[in-house]
């Protein structure tokens, strides 16, 4: 597994919460990856996750950034529009930003990172499951 991931949402915050459920399995995934890439959309979600959790906004910034400590870590802007998302799966609101994530990371050249099966099975050409 020496790809480039886009994380989604819930990969990003599991990765950060050690008390998540799922942390084990992103650590463990995240080991492998060659690149891991961040973007607006997850960045957000994962402040968003923090705050609500009661951490203050400048120490949800700090954590966010000490992802970016690590070598395999970069950002990666926000360079499509809704616009241009495929947007044929999407029968909620909660589909919105997967299938946006969906689009960006098809448009990086990554692979979306998530453990939503049912994204990777209407997205198989860019969504992998993390084990």
């Amino acid at each position: 597994m020496s790809e480039r991931y886009l994380l989604d949402a819930n990969a990003l915050i599991a990765l950060a919460i050690v008390e998540h459920e799922h942390h084990e399995r992103a650590a463990r995934w995240s080991l492998g990856a060659a690149e891991i890439l961040l973007c607006p959309v997850v960045e957000g979600a994962l402040c968003r996750f923090l705050v609500r959790s009661g951490v203050r906004g400048n120490d949800a910034r700090e954590l966010l950034q000490a992802f970016y400590g690590e070598p395999r870590i970069s950002f990666c802007r926000d360079s499509i529009s809704y616009c241009d998302v495929d947007l044929d799966h999407v029968v909620g609101h909660r589909q919105m930003a997967d299938a946006y994530l969906a689009s960006l990371a098809e448009e990086t050249g990554s692979r979306l990172a998530t453990f939503d099966k049912t994204l990777v099975g209407e997205r198989p050409d860019v969504a992998t499951m993390i084990p």
